[in-house]
């Protein structure tokens, strides 16, 4: 699987996960239900900003990230979609 897939697994998986937050159960307990989120770092990083801040703050914070991740290839280099 791609690094891109694997994102997007997760931000859907933020995105529906969002709504029990409301029914009073913790972003522990959330985190927990997600079995990849032991091998990802920064999962609970960006699961607390989406759900403590805006969401236009906690994308341009993502984006940081992401960026910082990419220069330095902290994960190897990403394939080429040219």
């Amino acid at each position: 699987m791609t690094k891109g897939t694997t994102t997007q697994i997760i931000i859907e998986s933020i995105r529906l996960r969002r709504c029990y937050l409301q029914l009073g159960q913790s972003i522990q307990q959330i985190l927990n239900e997600m079995r990849f989120s032991e091998h990802i770092a920064f999962i609970k990083l960006e699961f607390e900003l989406i759900t403590k801040v805006s969401l236009l703050v906690a994308t341009q914070r993502i984006r940081k990230f992401l960026y910082n991740i990419i220069s330095y290839e902290m994960y190897g280099q990403l394939p080429d979609d040219h």
